[in-house]
Formats: structure tokens, C-alpha cells, sequence
């Protein structure tokens, strides 16, 4: 490059930058993707962005931002996003699809998306050249939303044909909880009794909801990673319940089952650890009334019938207490 960044930078030289750039064209164009991502609108003219292929860096349609210290990134019950604390707005995304972008990104935080995969994914109907030219847009929206980074760097990552967000400034729900889950589950980091059952807690106050998913793309990977992030949160208030009866923590026992049932009704799993729960507190008739009810939605949904395990765990806690009720009598 034949000019000194530091000297394009300033701003007493900027319009005559800004004139050379758009006279050597492409080689401008290689020029002009060296520059901080928040002064490039400095440094294109208006005939530039009828070009193909600036468009990937044409940002006037998004407006510009400072350097960020951290986004963040929401998207158990609905999709959120703040920087550094404050949402950014509808008028930044422009187009609801750098929003999907994102979401999609920070589901895969660990990895980088190839750009095939998310243009079919994010235009399943649309023609493939088509569609990649639209991930272009989208990326420079994207990019330009979340801001550079301290360091002038972007917060999404490309390296070579795939696509990512910058982990060291990003953060989301998501990560987070598969973090906790993780050592909930996997139990790697030895977490027993009191520590186990708060960081439980934690996951049920994280998990807001289901994980949200986008209209209009193809939602195959979001239904797939919302089923997944629902099993881990049951699985996690199940052992956590369990391990708060352990403790004689009745209350937080309580909390995490009902939790989970909030999410999941039909779980045999999760229906014995509540009926269990219950019968710790003496709630006999919220067992009762559980059992009912389970038993209706799986002749209702399924034509099924509870499990033989449920079936005899609810015997033993229910008609096994009248018959004893008897016996005294």
C-alpha cells in the first residue's frame, strides 16, 4: 500500500484521501478495508456504493458508533442485544436479518460458520449467488451495529470463507449457561450440595425462555439448539432439586422443580423429581394433582400412559399413605 495509514487517518488529509481512493477504483476498494470500520463512511463517495464490490464495506446505511467495551448478547425468551449496557435499536439492525446473523453467530460462539452455510440458512429461497451477496450486506451491518473493538478491531471475525464473533468483547446467555450446565451435569468442576443447588439457581434465573427463534430463514438449527438448551435446563433443575432434598433445602427444591415444569411437563423424569419434592414438604395434594394431569396430556397427546416407574413411584406415595391412613383408623 503506497499510502501510510497514520497519514490517511488524518483528518486535514482525508478529503484528498478520500479523492485518490475513489480514482484508483479496486485497488482503493483494498486501500479502503484497512480502515477502522468507523471512519470508512469518511472515505467513500456516494458513486462508490453503486459498486458490487464495496458494498461489503459500504456502512453509511447503519450508524456509526465509538469503540465498544463489551456487546452482550440475549436470547432465552426473546433476542436482545446491548452495548456496553445500552440496547442497540431497531434503526441500528436496519433489516431484522443482521439480527439473525447475529443470533446465529452467538450460537456457535466456539466456531466459525462458513458463509455457504449461513446463506442457505438465513435465504433458503433464495438463488445461492443472490443470497451470498446478501450475507455481504448483512456482515457490514453487522459489523458496523456491534462497533470496533479498543484495539480497532471488528467484533465479527472472518477468517478466509467463514464467519464469527469476537469472543474476547461478545458475551451471551447462551455461553454462559452452557458453561454452568456443563459443570452442573458433567459435574468436571466437583460441584456438590450447597454450590451445586446455587449454581442451579443460577440457570433457572439465566434461562428466561425458550431460545428465541428468527422468522424468516430457515429454522431448522434454531429449533434443533432450542430443543437442546431445554433438555440441559430440565436435566439441570432435576439434579438440582435432587441434590437440595439432599440438603434438607426444601424451599430451593420447590423453586427448581416447578421450574422445570414450567418448561416441561411431560418429562417422566422431571414428574417423579417434582412428586418426590412434594412428598418431602407433605404437599400431598399438588402429587395428586401432578399425577393427574400427566396422565391426561399423555392420553390426550400420545394416547399413552405414564410410565411404569411413575405409575408405582405415585402408588407408593399416595395410595400406599391412605392404606396406612386405614390401618390406624
Amino acid at each position: 500500500m503506497s499510502m501510510n495509514r497514520a497519514g490517511i487517518l488524518e483528518p486535514s488529509y482525508r478529503l484528498f484521501a478520500r479523492l485518490a481512493m475513489h480514482c484508483l477504483g479496486e485497488s482503493g476498494a483494498r486501500i479502503r478495508k484497512k480502515l477502522p470500520v468507523r471512519e470508512l463512511s469518511r472515505y467513500t463517495l456516494r458513486d462508490d456504493l453503486d459498486e458490487a464490490h464495496e458494498r461489503l464495506f459500504q456502512v453509511e446505511e447503519v450508524e456509526a458508533v465509538d469503540t465498544i467495551e463489551h456487546i452482550e448478547i440475549r436470547m432465552f425468551g426473546a433476542f436482545r442485544a446491548e452495548r456496553d449496557g445500552f440496547p442497540i435499536t431497531d434503526k441500528m439492525w436496519r433489516r431484522k436479518k443482521a439480527a439473525t446473523l447475529a443470533e446465529r453467530l452467538a450460537l456457535s460462539m466456539d466456531a466459525l460458520v462458513d458463509r455457504e452455510t449461513l446463506a442457505m440458512e438465513l435465504w433458503p429461497h433464495a438463488e445461492f449467488n443472490r443470497a451470498r451477496n446478501n450475507l455481504y450486506s448483512t456482515i457490514s451491518r453487522l459489523r458496523s451495529a456491534l462497533g470496533p473493538t479498543p484495539d480497532g478491531k471488528s467484533c465479527v471475525l472472518i477468517q478466509n470463507e467463514c464467519i464469527g464473533l469476537n469472543g474476547d468483547y461478545v458475551k451471551t446467555d447462551v455461553r454462559l449457561f452452557e458453561q454452568m450446565t456443563r459443570e452442573i451435569l458433567g459435574n468436571r468442576g466437583g460441584a456438590r450440595g450447597p454450590h451445586l443447588v446455587e449454581l442451579c439457581l443460577k440457570v433457572e434465573q439465566l434461562y428466561a425462555g425458550s431460545l428465541y427463534i428468527p422468522n424468516g430463514c430457515n429454522p431448522t438449527y434454531f429449533v434443533r439448539m432450542r430443543r437442546i438448551m431445554q433438555s440441559k435446563f430440565i436435566d439441570s433443575m432435576i439434579r438440582g432439586a435432587n441434590e437440595a432434598l439432599e440438603e434438607n433445602d426444601l424451599q430451593s427444591a420447590i423453586w427448581l422443580v416447578e421450574a422445570g415444569l414450567r418448561q416441561e411437563t411431560a418429562r417422566e423424569d422431571m414428574v417423579r423429581c417434582a412428586m418426590r419434592v412434594y412428598n418431602a414438604a407433605g404437599r400431598r395434594r399438588d402429587i395428586i394433582d401432578l399425577y393427574s394431569g400427566h396422565v391426561h396430556h399423555l392420553k390426550e397427546q400420545i394416547a399413552g400412559v405414564p410410565e411404569p416407574e411413575t405409575r408405582r413411584l405415585y402408588e407408593r406415595l399416595v395410595e400406599g399413605r391412605l392404606k396406612r391412613m386405614a390401618v390406624v383408623r
